[in-house]
């Protein structure tokens, strides 16, 4: 705007009568633009300038992504970015809290076990999931994530949300679970994880279609609410039977191993159990310390199809949680050495069951 006004004076120094005529332009365009009369006027070329004529700029709101006629923007700019974070890091808000999205692509955050990315992961968390924030430091915030008995974590305060009444409510009845393996992916880039828990806004089926055919259309914290097969999800009230359960685990064999992931992208022996504990609707702590004091146990005899079984490591202090796939013979877990497959008893060589536990 700069070099228009020095052009304007300049204009008025040779023309004589013009600053008055530029003046009333002035006063016309700063009408139109106030008014909203301007968006089709002169909208274009204000925006060319980098300023915002829509009545975004007057609300705070971003303003809307080329070519996004849905309302929901794209992603934020660098300088956005930093603001948001800045806002997020000042908030001093504690209390429950929900994952948001970040990533379209990647709906999770990982918790670590001090407010650096360099500690150790415990977990991940899917968009959607309740947190308790306990305490802030700096741009993290400290959060408990499981059952009792698991240890709190840190995360990015910018992967959080303040929980509000119309998403991340996982015990509510009108709640579901995607139990698509491994995920589902929707309109708008979004991939919706494999035991992520969100809120119907709405379900039903368009006319004309059977009952086979309908839909839900879930809220995520973040983002914007997308709709899903129903056939891809479940209702909290009604999870899946244990082997329907471990079907659909089952389908992330050949998943690398990572200490602390459980997601698509990778997966830990406790994070295997922790997914077919959501996936039944089995309540469990997710970490194996946690994970060895709950539940019953059982006979390796008595054992049946969806009990844990902990096999002896090479470290005499911890164990390797597995999900039997029978009556004991063959398992499903995650190893570092094969990432997620199938594994039998009669080939673990010297390692032995040391305990079968069963969490229903």
């Amino acid at each position: 705007m700069k070099r228009h006004g020095q052009r304007n004076r300049r204009l008025g120094k040779t023309r004589g009568r013009r600053p008055a005529l530029g003046a009333f332009v002035s006063l016309v365009l700063v009408f139109a633009v106030g008014t909203g009369i301007g968006r089709f006027l002169v909208g274009p070329g204000l925006e060319s300038l980098g300023l915002d004529s829509n009545a975004s700029r007057a609300t705070g709101a971003p303003p809307r992504s080329a070519g996004d006629s849905s309302g929901h923007t794209g992603g934020t700019g660098p300088a956005q970015s930093a603001d948001a974070a800045q806002r997020a890091t000042d908030a001093p808000w504690r209390g429950k809290a929900v994952l948001r999205l970040q990533d379209r692509q990647r709906p999770w955050s990982d918790v670590f076990e001090s407010p650096s990315e360099s500690s150790s992961r415990l977990a991940q968390l899917l968009v959607g999931d309740r947190v308790e924030v306990l305490a802030s430091q700096g741009a993290w915030r400290e959060v408990r994530f499981g059952e009792r008995g698991d240890p709190t974590g840190w995360v990015p305060v910018t992967a959080l949300a303040p929980e509000q009444s119309d998403h991340g409510m996982e015990d509510s009845g009108d709640s579901f679970t995607v139990v698509a393996a491994p995920g589902v992916p929707c309109d708008q880039g979004i991939f919706l994880p494999c035991g992520a828990r969100l809120r119907a806004t709405g379900v039903g089926r368009p006319r004309g279609q059977s009952a086979a055919d309908s839909s839900v259309t879930l809220a995520v914290p973040g983002g914007p609410s997308v709709r899903v097969d129903r056939a891809n999800v479940a209702p909290l009230s009604e999870p899946l039977p244990i082997p329907d359960a471990i079907e659909a685990v089952r389908k992330f064999r050949r998943t690398r191993y990572q200490t602390g992931a459980n997601s698509m992208a990778a997966m830990d022996a406790e994070g295997l159990v922790h997914l077919f504990f959501r996936l039944a609707g089995i309540r469990a702590p997710r970490t194996l310390e946690a994970l060895a004091d709950w539940g019953n146990v059982v006979s390796v005899d008595s054992a049946k199809v969806g009990d844990i079984a902990f096999l002896s490591t090479l470290d005499p202090g911890r164990s390797q949680p597995v999900i039997l796939l029978d009556g004991g013979t063959t398992f499903l877990r995650a190893s570092p050495e094969e990432g997620v497959g199938v594994g039998s008893t009669s080939l673990i060589g010297n390692r032995r069951i040391l305990e079968v536990r069963r969490y229903r």
